[in-house]
């Protein structure tokens, strides 16, 4: 699994990662235009950052992992601490049956949650290369679900559950039937949530998932 997880990150920054101790700042990363990526995986921090912005390597990782220091760096909008969990076929744990389908689209559902919710959970206007998948309760979507983009594979789970149908576990088992499908043909899927999320990390820890890295994301502005 960890060969996997390393390959991908190199793959997205264009340069070998490393978890030893200390900060590695990577310029002009193709992957990360402007914005700022701060990666922490095991002792190591490795930021990518365009060129011309200044990065304090002296301080540690645990200091550079702030959303204080991340708000420095540039005028932007800071996102996270996301918190990154993987499985595979060993770790994964099924959670009970859901009536659980794929779709192209957020009929019925998009309206019902917080447009910034929507988004947050992986969700863009239309499913693209991606897969959508929603959650059934007397034929009423009551969750939704997405599997992006990592390692080359849609194979990172993204997660909404309604509010008026939350804490009856039906998010848990549409991610449940999601990471089953994908675990069919493929080693490893990833779930990101941000650390404040502590419903959505029930979710992955539940469903065997285990944490192996967080990200800070900087939007950097005009």
């Amino acid at each position: 699994m960890r060969e996997t997880i390393e390959t991908a990150w190199t793959e997205l920054f264009g340069e070998p990662i490393s978890r030893a101790p200390g900060i590695r700042i990577v310029r002009d990363a193709p992957n990360f235009a402007e914005r700022i990526f701060l990666l922490r995986l095991g002792d190591g921090l490795t930021i990518a950052a365009p060129s011309g912005i200044d990065i304090d390597t002296t301080i540690t990782p645990d200091e550079a992992f702030t959303r204080d220091f991340a708000g420095s760096l540039a005028p932007g909008l800071v996102l996270g601490p996301s918190w990154h969990g993987y499985a595979d076929r060993g770790s994964f744990q099924p959670q009970g049956p859901c009536d659980a389908r794929r779709v192209t689209d957020a009929d019925g559902f998009r309206e019902h949650v917080d447009a910034g919710e929507f988004e947050d959970g992986g969700f863009g206007d239309e499913p693209g290369e991606y897969l959508w998948y929603a959650c059934f309760e007397d034929e009423e979507r009551v969750a939704m679900g997405n599997m992006t983009n990592f390692a080359g594979h849609p194979a990172d789970v993204g997660l909404v559950t309604r509010p008026d149908h939350r804490r009856k576990g039906h998010g848990t088992r549409l991610a449940g039937a999601m990471v089953a499908e994908a675990l069919e043909t493929l080693e490893v899927v990833r779930y990101r949530a941000l650390t404040t999320n502590l419903a959505s990390l029930a979710v992955a820890r539940k469903l065997g998932f285990v944490q192996d890295g967080s990200n800070i994301v900087v939007r950097l502005g005009p």
